[in-house]
């Protein structure tokens, strides 16, 4: 059973900043994907530790810090 804090979390992208490089949804294809532009599509709540660590990836390697974690 998930823990309260990844229940309270989702994956957030900030699409004003995004410049389309693709390397969050490099880093973890499991949570994020790209749409026809290359731009990058959340697929999925944050819904266990493995869905945390994945989005704690993609948001250290974003260059433009267009992703975020936030609470729901």
């Amino acid at each position: 059973m998930p823990d309260l804090r990844q229940q309270m979390q989702r994956l957030v992208v900030d699409m004003s900043v995004c410049s389309g490089h693709g390397m969050c949804y490099s880093t973890s294809p499991q949570l994020i994907d790209c749409d026809d532009q290359g731009y990058p599509v959340v697929l999925q709540e944050l819904s266990s530790s493995d869905d945390v660590r994945a989005a704690e990836a993609a948001v250290i390697v974003c260059p433009e810090r267009a992703l975020t974690i936030e609470p729901r």
